[in-house]
């Protein structure tokens, strides 16, 4: 399958309208929610993540798992993402960021409408691929996913040479050194924990394939895992316990964001601009 964060690529043909941008986004990427964050306690049998990717489940599963990622990301995330962001950026985001809205009770079903799109575009994609066969399927999720990348980089472009700069309100800046210290984290962490599991990844293989298979009947043949094995293995590995570490480092910034703001009781007045000139 096309790796999880270039799935938001596909949503990008939809044109503007009552359609709701960030749960287009999460509903692109919730049938994969599983492969980060295991849900043993509403699945014991380990099998969620082949079911998120069934049609049917469009219309139910992935739309649920698509919400519950939109609640964390409104209520949870997105303020303390903007803080993260350096000035420049910021300024661009912010307003973005602070128009959705779950009080219009229209909005609920366009809500629910953008879940059930994204989730459709995500199965569609990887149901596409899957469609010519494995000898195929690899070499288009690669290519599905850095194609998807580019759209997303080119979007993200466009959108910063479009959208006007507003000045950053004060609960919304973040010291650069803090900053910086952060984004350190957030980088070093899938570093570390994805090469970790990618090593583990390997090293098990390598355990199975030196494995005594002597005792078993004739006519079952132990698989041998080749060196593409290992290589597809060990890239699956980085990129989930990246991604999943990402998930965990910024979660933990943003529950500490949010309760420094209950407990200095900051609002967010509009303050200067960090890059403007004397």
């Amino acid at each position: 399958m096309p790796f999880t964060l270039a799935h938001p690529a596909a949503i990008l043909a939809f044109p503007r309208g009552p359609l709701v941008p960030s749960a287009l986004v999460m509903g692109s990427m919730a049938p994969d929610l599983t492969y980060y964050a295991p849900l043993p306690w509403l699945d014991p049998t380990d099998t969620l993540l082949t079911r998120t990717h069934h049609a049917s489940s469009v219309f139910w599963l992935d739309p649920l798992l698509a919400l519950a990622l939109l609640v964390v990301f409104h209520a949870l995330l997105k303020r303390p993402a903007v803080a993260l962001l350096p000035p420049a950026a910021a300024g661009r985001a912010w307003q973005s960021a602070e128009r959705f809205t779950w009080r219009r009770a229209t909005a609920v079903w366009w809500i629910a409408l953008s879940l059930v799109i994204g989730a459709a575009t995500h199965v569609g994609w990887d149901s596409l691929n899957s469609a010519f066969g494995e000898a195929l399927s690899t070499a288009l999720d690669l290519a599905g996913g850095v194609l998807g990348f580019a759209v997303l980089l080119a979007w993200t472009w466009r959108w910063w040479r479009t959208t006007p700069k507003h000045p950053v309100p004060i609960g919304l800046q973040l010291p650069a050194r803090l900053r910086a210290v952060v984004w350190g984290a957030v980088v070093a962490a899938p570093l570390v924990l994805g090469t970790v599991g990618a090593v583990s990844g390997v090293r098990e293989l390598i355990a199975a394939n030196g494995m005594d298979h002597s005792d078993l009947p004739p006519h079952i043949v132990p698989p041998t895992w080749t060196g593409k094995d290992m290589a597809e293995l060990a890239v699956r590995r980085f990129a989930v316990n990246g991604v999943a570490a990402i998930g965990v480092v910024l979660a933990i910034f943003a529950v500490g964001w949010q309760l420094s703001r209950l407990t200095t009781g900051r609002r967010g007045s509009p303050g200067p601009d960090p890059e403007a000139r004397p």
